[in-house]
């Protein structure tokens, strides 16, 4: 009986350091996605940083507002960005708005299709992993959708070559990787607004 007890015990033992082997590793890659991000809000941050002084310089000297090719043919429009990072949404807005766009955010795409169905935005920046409703889920159902409907891009770090091709066949008009190039940004803007 005793034998039977102990190579159960030692059974057990060897499930639970199965387990905690997984935990483990489910804890390291979690932490080291949570650096990625961490990373990721620090160059927005700076980016915004160098925006701002940039802003200042240009105000500075009379202008108030970096010009580029959106501001002298006047393609303004309204953006809707759609982040679960709130960090990366203020950023975006404070780049685009700077450029004359008018911009309204959503945390997934759920919240985007119901945007969508009550108001009127010129185009869409989403990302693609957001709970609720994915990028990618959200640009399928909005495909679907009878015209007229804004003309989106995708913003993400974290997407597959199989994503990426699925994204651009449901009518992305560009995906934009993070962490981002703001000059990239505003002319992906730009051609889908002109286009």
């Amino acid at each position: 009986m005793a034998k039977v007890e102990t190579d159960y015990l030692f059974q057990v033992i060897g499930e639970k350091e199965v387990e905690h082997r997984l935990l483990t590793k489910e804890l390291q890659d979690t932490l080291t996605r949570l650096k990625e991000k961490e990373e990721e809000i620090h160059f927005l941050g700076n980016q915004l940083q160098e925006l701002a002084k940039r802003l200042q310089a240009q105000k500075d000297e009379g202008t108030g507002v970096i010009q580029t090719k959106a501001n002298e043919e006047r393609v303004m429009g309204h953006v809707l960005i759609v982040d679960d990072e709130a960090a990366v949404r203020s950023t975006l807005r404070a780049v685009l708005e700077s450029q004359g766009y008018t911009c309204d955010e959503a945390e997934d795409g759920a919240l985007a299709l119901a945007y969508i169905e009550k108001q009127h935005c010129d185009l869409v920046i989403t990302d693609n992993r957001m709970p609720t409703l994915s990028g990618l889920d959200f640009l399928r159902r909005l495909a679907a959708k009878p015209d007229p409907k804004p003309p989106v891009i995708f913003f993400t770090g974290d997407i597959s070559k199989t994503e990426m091709d699925a994204a651009i066949k449901s009518g992305a008009r560009a995906v934009l990787q993070k962490p981002p190039n703001f000059g990239e940004i505003v002319s992906a803007v730009q051609q889908a607004l002109s286009s």
